[in-house]
């Protein structure tokens, strides 16, 4: 939900399930502070190689976005788990 958050610059969402290794560290800052990329995607396994983001490690620089496109990005990921029944609200 930080994706179009208006209070939110930038943010990173990874999973809590695995520890956090120096080059991962490495990549994050790097996106984070030296390039003008909105989006980071990484993956963290070679197994990990289908076309879909995976939630795992990703993040976005709303800013940088604008928070008007941010929100519709978020809306349309909404969407797509709204249609898989996924999430209920």
């Amino acid at each position: 939900m930080p994706l179009g958050d208006p209070t939110v610059d930038i943010f990173i969402s990874r999973d809590i399930d695995s520890l956090i290794v120096e080059r991962e560290q490495e990549i994050v800052s790097e996106w984070g502070l030296t390039t003008d990329k909105p989006f980071h995607l990484a993956r963290d396994s070679g197994s990990h190689n289908s076309r879909e983001m995976l939630a795992g490690i990703w993040g976005a620089k709303n800013a940088m976005l604008g928070f008007a496109k941010a929100q519709e990005i978020r809306n349309e990921i909404l969407k797509v788990f709204i249609r898989s029944n996924i999430f209920k609200f």
